[in-house]
């Protein structure tokens, strides 16, 4: 293996160790519990479901009452913004024997659990929740949120709820009536549900007290007598109550790191609704991904600099053979501008900009189904996570003409990088819209907000730089067009940086996309929930979307604003073997990691997820079996069907592991309303319309049916233009 091989190995090497995270179980570790930190005791047995507590919680937070009326057991079935602390009823068979599994019924206060370990902490981007480091109590601080609603999608417990009817709207949770302007316990108080249960059911003090007290109880003779504390253990206001027999289990002890609120039941937890955690949480899980890649930007800044030498020397020297390709020289198409596709599209973007208004205007609430369970939703699942992958194809051209070295693909890379341009920038403003707080986007970028150990922060930070990026890579096409030669001339002289800068971006971010959904834990399903793999895949299918987008796209161009070019053609036969290779190793590695897990029959469930899992399946096999076929590639139209079948492929491996396979349990559904749907399909149509503009007025496609012969000889000089 000569220098530039092992330059190129130990580049690529480094990307796959960063796109998977091989570090065990072992490795991730919850923080302790703080010392001292404050909580509550809930036995369920004590409870009497009388909703005093649901009662003064909403004196104490919520002046303004729920527009819905008054509560009642039926519109308080579910925490909201409105109720930070719920009593909900379980019954089985005829309910009438508490605490029974067997015709009985029994009571489950919810809230914010405290969690030692929360995982909305570690996800949220700008560090609006936070935990007291002495309390230990999850404060919220609305004056930085977003209002991007990861943290919904990271609580196990589903406790966080945003107010999606409200334009300015916030996240409302339970911070045991100490939040600022409350303050209750600084001022010697106690959390206000713990002020007024007449039964004791629920008790305040530290942790460490509260634990002992609790397995003081499980260790109790049912049907004995035992003075049960009201308020706290030290109140000195008890009173005598018969033994119940108690579940045997302390839930929050250890469940996802453990937490500060502990609950007591006389039935399993499950049938309550609380979840069934490891002891691991998945922010621990998740944070270790991150530290182990991102820790001091090591290991970024070495790829980083694998990929500027690998840059600069694949652009200042050639391959010793000869080969025919296009012409480097790009030119307008041009033509009308307000054509067909334009008048076609432009109702469908005119209709997406008035429901942005409205959006922006009433909330998220007037135009989309998004709930207390399903904080995502399609302008996430579509426009962020498939649009991105859609428009990687100026990412994975970058990679295999200036890392790997193909020039051949070179003609390929500007119409794939205005692509790509427009597909992240997209991506990018629904991120906008999507958010409840849009206004303090500004705190991702801002020291002391901004949180490393999010993921959602690292994935944004480096779209935004991308963004960038691309605006510079791409911006020779504009300097041709206005004639800019002194403009050009300087900015080649740094392009090599830029590009590579432009393929380690991407790397990152593309693979933490699949990291994203790992805080989600249980709620993803097994079929898709893979806390080591799921970066993985992300990366490998943005490599397949980005590789089919470029055959696909450029086969709707030749077909429908310029016929058929023989030598566009033969350049996307040559990209269906890296499409193969791509194709294999994901469905080898799907298949052998459920084997791993022991979750392959899950596959065969004949369920609705076994469906969603063979359609995705099937996809890729698809273009897998017909592109190993000479006769059948060489076909224009097998070559697009390929094509579209491997995007559709990756596609709804990302809609489900992020949207379908997602299950919060609770009773919560989500489905697109059509204002969402439209406002997708705008974006869509904003993209189709602005590409076909730029085309026919900027040098983006190569001249049609051109070729020029090049020996390839090793040359010194800079080259004249890298795209």
């Amino acid at each position: 293996m000569n220098r530039r091989n092992f330059i190129k190995a130990a580049s690529c090497g480094a990307l796959l160790t960063g796109a998977l995270p091989s570090v065990s179980h072992a490795a991730a570790e919850n923080r302790p519990p703080i010392p001292g930190s404050l909580g509550m005791l809930y036995d369920s047995t004590l409870c009497v479901g009388c909703q005093a507590c649901v009662t003064k919680c909403q004196d104490i937070n919520f002046p303004e009452r729920n527009p819905q009326g008054e509560q009642t057991w039926s519109n308080n079935d579910k925490l909201s913004p409105y109720t930070n602390n719920i009593i909900q009823v379980w019954t089985s068979g005829t309910g009438v024997n508490k605490d029974q599994e067997e015709n009985g019924y029994a009571y489950i206060k919810k809230q914010c659990m405290h969690c030692v370990d929360p995982n909305c902490v570690s996800v949220c981007p700008v560090s609006a929740l936070k935990k007291d480091p002495k309390t230990g109590i999850v404060h919220y601080d609305k004056d930085v949120c977003t209002g991007c609603r990861y943290c919904m999608v990271a609580c196990p417990y589903n406790v966080p709820k945003y107010d999606y009817n409200n334009p300015f709207g916030a996240l409302h949770k339970c911070e045991l009536c100490n939040q600022k302007g409350v303050e209750r316990l600084d001022k010697g108080g106690l959390p206000g549900c713990v002020e007024v249960c007449p039964a004791g059911a629920v008790i305040f003090g530290t942790r460490e007290e509260l634990m002992a007290e609790a397995k003081k109880r499980l260790a109790l003779k049912p049907g004995s007598e035992y003075h049960y504390p009201r308020q706290t253990l030290k109140s000195g206001d008890t009173y005598l109550h018969t033994v119940p027999k108690y579940y045997p289990h302390l839930y929050g002890e250890k469940e996802g790191g453990g937490t500060q609120v502990l609950v007591l039941t006389g039935v399993p937890y499950e049938n309550l609704d609380l979840p069934k955690l490891d002891d691991l949480s998945t922010g621990a899980r998740s944070e270790n991904i991150q530290h182990t890649l991102y820790k001091g930007m090591m290991l970024p800044l070495a790829v980083l600099a694998g990929l500027t030498v690998l840059v600069r020397r694949n652009t200042k020297t050639t391959i010793t053979t000869e080969e025919t390709i296009m012409s480097h020289d790009p030119k307008p198409l041009g033509g009308k501008i307000i054509s067909k596709p334009v008048m076609i599209f432009g109702p469908l973007i005119v209709i997406c900009m008035l429901l942005i208004v409205k959006r922006l205007v009433f909330g998220l609430g007037s135009v989309s189904d998004l709930n207390g369970g399903f904080p995502w939703g399609v302008w996430i699942a579509f426009d962020l996570l498939i649009g991105t992958g859609f428009a990687c194809g100026g990412w994975a051209l970058a990679w295999a003409v200036y890392v790997f070295n193909r020039g051949q693909y070179h003609p390929l890379v500007r119409p794939a990088l205005l692509a790509s341009l427009f597909g992240y920038s997209l991506g990018g403003l629904s991120i906008t819209i999507d958010v409840g707080r849009y206004w303090n986007l500004p705190y991702f970028y801002i020291p002391g907000h901004f949180n490393v150990n999010s993921v959602l922060f690292e994935t944004a930070v480096c779209m935004t730089i991308y963004i960038g990026v691309m605006a510079l890579e791409f911006a020779p096409a504009l300097f041709e067009r206005l004639g800019w030669k002194v403009s050009l001339q300087r900015l080649n002289k740094v392009m090599f940086f830029i590009i590579a800068l432009g393929a380690l971006l991407p790397t990152m971010h593309q693979s933490s996309m699949g990291s994203l959904m790992i805080s989600a834990g249980y709620k993803v399903h097994p079929l898709w929930q893979s806390y080591e793999m799921l970066p993985l895949f992300s990366l490998l299918t943005a490599f397949i979307m980005g590789f089919s987008i470029v055959i696909f796209e450029g086969s709707l161009v030749q077909a429908g604003l310029r016929g058929n070019g023989p030598d566009e053609k033969s350049l996307f036969v040559k990209l269906t073997n890296t499409i193969s290779v791509l194709l294999a190793i994901f469905i080898v590695l799907r298949f052998g990691e459920l084997i791993y897990r022991d979750k392959l029959s899950l596959a065969f469930a004949g369920d609705f997820y076994s469906v969603m899992f063979w359609i995705e399946v099937l996809l890729m096999l698809f273009p897998l079996v017909v592109l190993r076929v000479a006769k059948l590639r060489n076909d224009s139209r097998m070559l697009f069907l390929s094509a579209l079948s491997a995007l559709l492929g990756c596609a709804t491996w990302r809609l489900t592991y992020s949207l379908v396979a997602f299950n919060p349990g609770g009773g919560y559904a989500y489905f697109p309303t059509w204002e969402e749907l439209l406002i997708s399909i705008g974006f869509v149509a904003i993209e189709i319309c602005a590409y076909i503009v730029l085309i026919r007025l900027l040098p983006i496609l190569p001249p049609l049916n051109k070729t020029i012969i090049i020996v390839m000889r090793r040359a010194k000089h800079e080259p004249e233009n890298y795209y």
